[in-house]
């Protein structure tokens, strides 16, 4: 098995911020704003402003389609899939890389 990690976009090439891309990695995980904000010691409505902001930046108008669209521009890691021997680190990993998610162990 060989493990490949993909190679991520630059989120500055959009105008998307550090704190945007954090918000991006956890919705890909599915949480609500309200959890998003919990995890990132944020209010609700700031999160809610933030998915707006990254709408607005990647021309799309829900959830699905801004996902999909991050997918697509290397912005987050691709939906693993059973056949594929693809492995990344995670929206958490995706956080870290953009400077919003937790030091790794032994830090």
């Amino acid at each position: 098995m060989t493990l490949r990690m993909p190679r991520l976009g630059d989120p500055a090439e959009y105008g998307i911020t550090s704190r945007e891309m954090a918000v991006l990695a956890l919705l890909s995980e599915g949480l609500t704003a309200y959890a998003i904000g919990s995890r990132l010691r944020s209010t609700e409505n700031s999160v809610v402003k933030h998915k707006e902001n990254l709408y607005k930046k990647l021309r799309v108008h829900d959830r699905v389609t801004a996902l999909n669209k991050a997918r697509a521009l290397g912005l987050i890691c691709p939906e693993p899939r059973v056949e594929d021997d693809l492995v990344c680190g995670g929206p958490a990993e995706s956080a870290r890389r953009h400077g919003d998610g937790p030091a790794p162990p032994g830090r």
